[in-house]
C-alpha cells in the first residue's frame, strides 16, 4: 500500500469533487482529535484510512495485505477512476447535489435501474447536466449515486418516464454481486449452540431475528433472507472472534436480464403483486409495463370474487356519516376520514382519481354501489390494498396520459355546481392549477420559454372570467399536451376544430407575449 502519485491524486479528486464540490476539503482536513485521514492505493484500488493506521500497514508485506479502511474505487487500465458503492458513506454527508426518490422508486433503483422523473420526490435546485448526484430515500437514507441526465430546469419539461439520472452505484450491488457469481453469501459466527445468550451479536440490523435473535432457539446456521430485507442483508455490522462459517442463502430472482428485472420491479411497485405474477403479465404483453399493468387490473386475477363484497361493505359502513338517515352514503366528514385512512391527500390529483374510480356523484361523497363496484373492479378489498392502489394510481396519473385524461375529464361533472352545465371560472382555474402543476401529482404546463398555465389564466381573466364549458375543459388538456411537444405552434391549424377561446389565446401568445416573434428567437435565461 503506497501513497498516490500526483496524477493519480488529481484524477481521484476530480472524480470525488464531482459529487462533493468544495466539501472535498472536509475529507482530508484533520479531525477534532487532530487525526488525519489519507488516501492510499493497493494494486489498482484506492482506500481511505486513518494516517496512523496507514503508517502501521507499511510493516505488512504488500502481498499479504488485502484491504484497509474504506475502498473508494479503483483505477482502470486507461487510468480512469471508478467509484465503488463502498464510497457512498464517504460522499453522502458532503453531497453537493441530491435526489430524493419516492418509495415506489426505491426498488427499481436498487435493482440497478436508472432514476426516472416520476420517481423523483425532490431535487437540488440549479443542478446542472452530467453532474454527480447522491440518491436518497424519503427518510434520507443514502441509496446510491449517479450522474444527472438533464439539468433541474430541463428535467421539469420531460415526460414522467424519462430518465433524469443515470445510476453509477447503489447499495443493491451488495446482494446482486453475490448472486451473479452463483455463490452463497458467507459470514462468520460461532456455532449458536456454543454461544452464550449475552454474546449473541447482531450481524445485520435488518435481519436481527435471523442470526442474532434474543433467544438461542431463533439463531440458526442457515436460513433464507426475506425480500423485505433487500438489499442491506449483506451489509454486516461485525464478525465475532473464534468464528466458523455460516452460510445464508439469499433469495434469487429468475435469470432475467437487468432491463427485465427493472420492468418487474416497476410492475410490482404499481400493483403490489408477486414477482412471478409480474413476469407472467410482462411476458404476455411484450415487456411493456403500462400494458401489463392495465391487463393485470382488468384481468380475472385482479377482479375480486363476490366474496369480497361483505368486506367492502364493512369498510363502507365504518365511514358513513349518518347510518340511519343515509345508510348507503358516505358524506364529507366520512370521506375525509376514509381518504386519510388510505393515505390520499385532499389537495392532490390522486384524490380525484379515487373519486373517478368510485364514481363519486359529487365532491366529498361516495355511494355504496360505486364504492363496492369500484374497488372490486381493481381487485381490492382491504385498507392496506387500497393504500397500495392509491400509491400506484398516483404514479400512473402523472406518467400515463390516458389515466391522466380519464381523471381530468371526470373532474368536470364532479366539480360542477348542482344544476349548472358549466364550471365557474374560479373552480376551473383552481382545478387547472391542480392538474397542470407537478407539486400535487399533475403535469407541469411549462416549457423553457413559456409559462403556459400563467399566461392561460391571465388571458382568461382579461376576458371577464367567463364560465368554462365541457368542450373548452376537455380541449384545454389536449392543447396542453400539444404545447409541451412543440411550443412554437408548428402543429397549430387556425382552421382546426379548436374552441374559439383557444384560437384567441394562440393569437394572444403570438402577439402580446412574443411580440410576433417565434419562441426560438427569444433569449431566455
Amino acid at each position: 500500500m503506497r501513497a498516490l502519485t500526483e496524477e493519480e491524486t488529481k484524477t481521484l479528486f476530480q472524480k470525488l469533487a464531482n459529487y462533493t464540490g468544495r466539501s472535498l476539503n472536509q475529507l482530508i482536513q484533520p479531525t477534532e482529535d487532530n487525526e488525519r485521514y489519507v488516501f492510499r492505493i493497493q494494486g489498482s484500488r484506492v482506500y481511505y484510512v486513518k494516517q496512523s493506521i496507514a503508517n502501521l500497514a507499511t510493516s505488512v508485506a504488500r502481498d499479504n495485505l488485502l484491504s484497509l479502511g474504506v475502498c473508494v474505487g479503483k483505477f482502470t487500465k486507461t487510468m480512469k477512476f471508478r467509484l465503488h458503492i463502498t464510497a457512498l458513506d464517504l460522499i453522502a454527508p458532503y453531497a453537493r447535489y441530491k435526489v430524493t426518490i419516492k418509495q415506489n422508486g426505491e426498488m427499481p433503483f436498487l435493482y440497478g435501474g436508472n432514476v426516472v422523473k416520476a420517481h423523483v420526490l425532490r431535487w437540488s435546485e440549479d443542478c446542472p447536466e452530467h453532474s454527480g448526484c447522491v440518491v436518497f430515500s424519503q427518510d434520507d437514507t443514502p441509496l446510491g449515486f449517479g450522474v444527472t441526465a438533464r439539468s433541474t430546469a430541463e428535467a421539469r419539461k420531460l415526460e414522467p418516464t424519462a430518465v433524469v439520472l443515470f445510476r453509477q452505484g447503489d447499495v443493491g450491488e451488495y446482494l446482486r454481486e453475490g448472486q451473479s457469481n452463483g455463490d452463497l453469501i458467507t459470514i462468520a459466527k460461532p456455532p449458536p449452540e456454543q454461544l452464550p445468550l449475552d454474546s449473541l451479536e447482531d450481524i445485520c440490523p435488518f435481519c436481527l431475528h435471523l442470526v442474532g435473535a434474543s433467544t438461542p432457539t431463533l439463531a440458526r446456521r442457515s436460513t433464507s433472507i426475506p425480500s423485505s430485507c433487500y438489499p442491506a442483508c449483506v451489509i454486516f455490522k461485525r464478525l465475532l472472534p473464534g468464528s466458523h462459517p455460516i452460510r445464508i442463502e439469499a433469495e434469487t430472482m429468475p435469470p432475467y436480464t437487468g432491463t427485465q428485472r427493472h420492468y418487474i420491479s416497476q410492475f410490482v411497485g404499481f400493483t403490489q403483486a408477486k414477482d412471478a405474477v409480474a413476469a407472467k403479465y410482462l411476458r404476455a404483453n411484450g415487456w411493456n409495463v403500462e400494458q401489463a399493468v392495465d391487463a393485470y387490473f382488468s384481468s380475472s386475477q385482479a377482479t375480486a370474487a363476490s366474496s369480497s363484497t361483505p368486506a367492502l361493505n364493512k369498510i363502507f359502513d365504518e365511514y358513513r356519516d349518518d347510518p340511519q338517515e343515509s345508510p348507503d352514503t358516505i358524506g364529507i366528514e366520512g370521506a375525509m376520514r376514509f381518504l386519510e385512512a388510505i393515505e390520499i391527500r385532499l389537495d392532490e390529483v390522486a384524490c380525484l382519481g379515487i373519486a373517478e374510480l368510485l364514481k363519486s356523484p359529487t365532491m366529498g361523497e361516495f355511494t355504496r354501489t360505486g364504492f363496492v363496484d369500484g374497488w372490486k373492479s381493481v381487485g381490492v378489498e382491504s385498507i392496506p390494498q387500497m393504500i397500495s392502489h392509491g400509491a400506484s394510481l398516483r404514479t400512473r396519473i402523472s406518467s400515463q396520459p390516458d389515466t391522466f385524461r380519464k381523471v381530468y375529464r371526470y373532474a368536470f361533472p364532479l366539480c360542477r355546481m348542482q344544476g349548472q352545465r358549466n364550471l365557474t371560472f374560479e373552480i376551473a382555474a383552481e382545478q387547472w392549477q391542480l392538474f397542470f402543476t407537478s407539486e400535487n401529482g399533475g403535469v407541469d404546463w411549462n416549457t423553457p420559454s413559456t409559462p403556459w398555465l400563467d399566461w392561460y389564466l391571465e388571458y382568461l381573466k382579461s376576458k371577464g372570467q367567463r364560465p368554462v364549458n365541457k368542450d373548452l375543459w376537455e380541449q384545454t388538456e389536449v392543447f396542453m399536451r400539444k404545447t409541451l411537444e412543440d411550443e412554437n405552434f408548428g402543429w397549430w391549424d387556425a382552421d382546426g376544430a379548436w374552441p374559439g377561446t383557444l384560437d384567441e389565446f394562440v393569437e394572444f401568445v403570438k402577439q402580446d407575449k412574443r411580440g410576433g416573434k417565434p419562441a426560438e428567437a427569444m433569449n431566455v435565461e
